[in-house]
């Protein structure tokens, strides 16, 4: 497992994204807007929602940003269903340093095998066991990782993973509950944890830069996503021009564009009927990009014509879903408790009223299992809510309705993942 299990666990979230992406250009000027503390705002978006088809975009944009001592970014995320955090230090300033030379190989006795010196490897070992997780393997919450940590001292970062990239259970934040500090570059880690949907602080984090940081770029990432999604923060000397808040709104915008192309094509061509040899329904829809940090959450066609008796069968497509039906109106995936936990909702991600099987050994959203042909057989549309739980790209699920009507249907992993089925006699 290694360093590698690290870069690979949310391979089966969203295909990878581009980890370091050229830099920031625009206009330059003072900020068009001021923090409380007199500083400039600069406002970073965390995800996106697009106007023509329902998306979770693994990016940050822009994924770079210039501000000055005494500044404040804000990370401002649009809530797709996807966690997501901004962790960054300098414990993740020398993994993202490190990953290029040792992040494509699997053990340390490959990487010595492949010519990486005994010094890089145990730097690599002690580095990535200190970077905290949002979740464990499977389902599970990793409190550490999933809850604010700021610890001032590199060498103070306890070891949250072992040699395999399992959790430690009994490791804990040293400075768990105190609070977060102005960042300044030179503290060991500074992770938001994840970024709540709901609450005082819905859907933001503020990323405070010292009077006194020292001026460098630090790189950050969500360590949930993990290296598939980060960003950095540029700080530079007090008295230097930095690009305008609608500088940056607009570089923000052009790399969306960007992003958006490949599955904007795909959203255009199933709206002409153009899937090739994709078999319909589809729940969820691939770019067709291997390295796209863009998903396509959607069902093809959003309405289905189906008749009493006969199956229907969904096949999964781009990343994972569930098809769930009689969902309740409020339905929150990740939740927050008043002690500052974190909870994932086992009704997003188990099988609730079916019989599904489970994902096969070492399944989960870290891994890609085989593909599973799951069919829940005759329903009738009554005993409340009912889901298919997690299911991954390749697997069908399949519902024969005994019963006419219509049924609207969703996605509890993407709340804006929306169907219906009109069954007739």
């Amino acid at each position: 497992m290694w360093v590698s299990s690290l870069v690979m666990r949310r391979m089966m979230t969203l295909t990878m994204a581009a980890m370091l992406v050229t830099l920031l250009t625009g206009s330059c000027g003072g900020g068009s807007s001021s923090s409380s503390s007199g500083g400039a705002d600069r406002t970073v978006l965390v995800d996106y929602k697009h106007d023509e088809f329902v998306s979770t975009f693994l990016r940050y944009y822009p994924a770079n940003v210039k501000v000055r001592p005494g500044d404040n970014v804000t990370f401002r995320q649009a809530w797709t269903g996807e966690p997501h955090s901004v962790t960054m230090g300098k414990v993740v300033d020398e993994a993202i340093e490190l990953l290029p030379v040792v992040g494509q190989y699997a053990t340390p006795e490959e990487a010595q095998a492949g010519g990486v010196s005994e010094e890089v490897i145990t730097k690599a070992s002690v580095t990535f066991s200190k970077l905290p997780p949002m979740t464990n393997r499977g389902f599970g919450i990793y409190q550490p990782g999933a809850k604010p940590c700021f610890v001032e001292d590199y060498d103070a970062i306890p070891a949250f993973t072992d040699a395999e990239g399992q959790t430690n259970p009994d490791t804990k934040c040293p400075t768990s509950g105190k609070p977060q500090p102005r960042f300044n570059g030179r503290q060991g880690l500074y992770n938001s944890g994840f970024i709540p949907f709901q609450g005082r602080k819905e859907n933001t984090f503020t990323l405070p830069i010292a009077a006194d940081a020292t001026p460098g770029t630090y790189q950050y990432y969500c360590n949930y996503h993990y290296f598939e999604m980060s960003g950095s923060v540029e700080v530079v000397d007090k008295g230097k021009s930095i690009p305008s808040e609608d500088a940056v709104k607009r570089e923000a915008q052009r790399e969306i564009a960007k992003d958006a192309k490949g599955a904007l094509n795909k959203v255009r061509q199933a709206n002409e009927g153009k899937f090739g040899d994709a078999k319909l329904p589809l729940a969820g829809r691939t770019t067709g990009r291997d390295r796209d940090a863009v998903a396509i959450d959607e069902f093809f066609p959003s309405s289905i014509k189906a008749k009493v008796g006969k199956p229907v069968t969904w096949t999964l497509e781009g990343a994972p879903h569930t098809v769930s039906f009689n969902v309740p109106k409020y339905f929150p995936i990740f939740e927050v408790s008043k002690l500052g936990a974190v909870r994932w909702d086992p009704q997003s991600y188990e099988p609730v009223a079916w019989s599904v099987p489970p994902l096969p050994e070492g399944g989960g959203p870290e891994s890609p299992p085989t593909p599973r042909l799951v069919d829940v057989g005759a329903w009738d549309g009554k005993g409340g809510f009912h889901s298919s739980g997690f299911l991954v790209p390749g697997d069908t699920f399949t519902v024969t309705f005994t019963k006419a009507g219509t049924y609207p249907y969703a996605c509890v992993l993407h709340p804006l993942m929306v169907g219906k089925v009109e069954v007739k006699a």
